[in-house]
């Protein structure tokens, strides 16, 4: 049983789908099915329900589920294995992490929390910068790993790997007269408090609006503020309604908002790790330990 093995598996439950987590090992789908089948004729048990034209994503069986706890077990363990026969010098047991402003007070926390408690011995220094400015600064080495919600610049000297979703929802007070589901005619017509930052839900929320062949012109905008916190404060006031990160409200809870739906409008916003392929200083087993860590979702898990 090899790591990399365990590393695949855990990719097909995580993404849900076998062909994605061929796509992150950079493989072929037949040859991960294959290591896949390895790994259960070793283990005399069906890790994954297969069934006739099953669409994703695929489910774990019984044994699939027992087995999916020993294979993080395992990765965790030889992850700080790693770590801690690497050179003990702090250089080699620290890495340096840039995020934005939003990703940084949404999400950020929960996953150096996370990472803090099964890895103490690595020490994190985080960077807080633009959205416009982290392509630049991993270039220029300002920090080791990113994690940015635009990735299309598509820079081939970059890797990038989805950590998460994070869309865009549009938030009303609870008793904001406003249907559970509208219509782009009907946002038209809504007060509508716009942020002034955040240059990449703009570009998502321009892009997807025009699809329908509605611009931002077209919108009531009676408020611009700077940032998510203002515009739930502009909600919760009940002055308007306002487009906010999914995961801004996840922390206060839904209780306090109402999710509006807008028909056939969808603000998808991935969250994405970002590294150089080769990078200004060395890739450290630290660094490694917590790009591994962050693409696991264990830290999600509160």
């Amino acid at each position: 049983m090899r790591i990399e093995t365990l590393e695949i598996f855990l990719s097909i439950v995580e993404n849900g789908s076998i062909s994605q987590a061929a796509k992150t090992h950079h493989l072929t789908q037949p040859a991960v099915t294959s290591q896949i089948q390895l790994l259960e004729m070793e283990l005399g048990k069906p890790l994954f329900d297969r069934q006739p034209r099953q669409r994703k994503p695929v489910t774990l069986t019984k044994e699939g589920e027992i087995f999916l706890a020993f294979a993080r077990n395992t990765l965790e363990a030889y992850d700080a294995l790693i770590v801690s026969i690497s050179n003990p010098s702090s250089e080699f047991v620290s890495v340096t992490i840039g995020t934005s402003p939003t990703n940084g007070t949404y999400i950020f926390p929960y996953l150096i929390e996370a990472f803090k408690r099964h890895f103490p011995s690595i020490a994190v220094d985080t960077k807080m910068k633009s959205g416009e400015s982290i392509h630049d600064d991993i270039v220029n080495g300002v920090f080791d790993i990113a994690i940015t919600t635009n990735n299309a610049l598509h820079d081939r000297e970059i890797v990038y790997e989805k950590l998460m979703s994070d869309p865009l929802l549009l938030i009303a007070h609870p008793y904001f007269p406003i249907k559970k589901t509208i219509t782009v005619d009907q946002l038209k017509t809504l007060p509508l408090v716009f942020r002034i930052s955040g240059a990449t839900s703009k570009s998502i929320l321009e892009k997807n609006l025009a699809k329908l062949s509605c611009h931002l012109d077209d919108l009531n905008i009676v408020l611009r503020v700077f940032d998510n916190e203002s515009v739930k404060q502009a909600v919760k006031a009940g002055l308007a309604v306002g487009f906010v990160t999914a995961s801004s409200i996840s922390i206060d809870g839904l209780g306090e908002f109402k999710t509006v739906k807008i028909k056939d409008l969808y603000l998808e916003r991935n969250l994405y790790l970002m590294k150089l392929k080769k990078p200004v200083r060395e890739f450290t087993p630290a660094m490694q330990c917590f790009w591994n860590f962050a693409l696991s979702k264990k830290w999600t898990e509160r």
